[in-house]
């Protein structure tokens, strides 16, 4: 586990170096949330739980400037950055955060003005992930 977190914060910092030369544009900002949540899951796995919380913590930041332009591949990072998070809380057996997570995820979605097979689809998600909570 310790070589697989090695490989993803190796990843990560690459993706870093290229978002800061890059400004921040768009597709350098979701790679980097994409290699946070990656890294996040690595820490997790090697049972560096504080580190991996920082990382969520970070992915969150930048995914959050993604999606202040409100179309649906804008939410994308955000959401899935929710999802990962709220399911590192729950294997942690952090059920208030967790829950949390999905029930920012859910409102990310229903905020979403239009519908289309995907959103709906998403929306759908995020509540099994809601209910799953209220299960435990």
């Amino acid at each position: 586990m310790i070589e697989g977190q090695a490989t993803a914060q190796s990843a990560l910092d690459g993706v870093r170096a290229l978002a800061a030369e890059q400004g921040g544009q768009w597709d350098e900002r979701n790679e980097l949330v994409q290699a946070l949540i990656v890294a996040g899951k690595a820490s997790a796995a090697a049972g560096q739980f504080k580190h991996a919380e920082d990382l969520f913590v970070e992915g969150r930041a930048e995914a959050q400037k993604i999606a202040v332009y409100h179309e649906a591949a804008n939410l994308i990072p955000l959401a899935n950055l929710e999802t990962a998070f709220g399911d590192f809380y729950a294997r942690r057996h952090r059920v208030e955060q967790a829950r949390n997570c999905y029930q920012r995820l859910a409102d990310l979605w229903q905020r979403f003005a239009g519908s289309n097979e995907y959103v709906d689809t998403q929306r759908a998600a995020a509540q099994k992930l809601l209910a799953s909570l209220r299960s435990s």
